[in-house]
């Protein structure tokens, strides 16, 4: 559905990718940080993995890309 999907969208742009959960949902993968480290510096490694994933992800598709239009 659309409008999920949006949400999901959303978000994901509010929370700049912090939440591997929501990527999962959206592109029905197991998104893996592998990263066990509580430091104040891995969440920035976080945010780049979860952007890795994505770009690779979005690459795979398939699909045509839809327009999201995501109003803050």
């Amino acid at each position: 559905d659309d409008n999920i999907r949006n949400e999901l969208i959303k978000k994901l742009l509010e929370n700049k990718f912090d939440l591997a959960k929501e990527l999962e949902i959206l592109f029905n993968v197991k998104i893996d940080n592998g990263n066990t480290n509580n430091n104040d510096s891995s969440n920035s490694n976080d945010n780049n993995s979860n952007s890795n994933h994505l770009s690779k992800l979005s690459s795979k598709t398939k699909t045509k890309h839809k327009s999201v239009d995501v109003k803050a």
